[in-house]
């Protein structure tokens, strides 16, 4: 058997003993998934691109930084943009994580 096909039967084998699994993902999940949250881009598909006019962002994550002239201005971007990664579908990474370990959630 392939060193590689071997870890993976050793993994599945750990994770189906597990008493709990804890998942942990950055940035790098959602730019695996094409969507690059630093770049001019992603405020375009985002629909955000009123906000990179008025105040000059040159990413999304620029809006996390900013010191807004009001709580209202900042929290409104926060909830616009959570909105917009509330109702992006899914893409394969995030799909294939939910496959990997919804084989042992159902089967506890």
């Amino acid at each position: 058997m392939p060193p590689l096909e071997r870890e993976a039967m050793r993994l599945r084998s750990l994770i189906d003993d597990a008493d709990a699994i804890i998942v942990g993902i950055g940035s790098g999940m959602s730019s695996a998934a094409g969507f690059n949250h630093y770049n001019h881009a992603g405020m375009t598909c985002a629909g955000m691109a009123d906000w990179q006019k008025a105040f000059g962002f040159k990413s999304l994550f620029d809006g996390f930084y900013h010191l807004y002239p009001s709580l209202e201005q900042q929290w409104a971007y926060y909830a616009r943009y959570i909105d917009f990664m509330l109702r992006e579908p899914a893409s394969q990474p995030y799909l294939d994580l939910r496959s990997l370990i919804a084989i042992r959630i159902t089967s506890s």
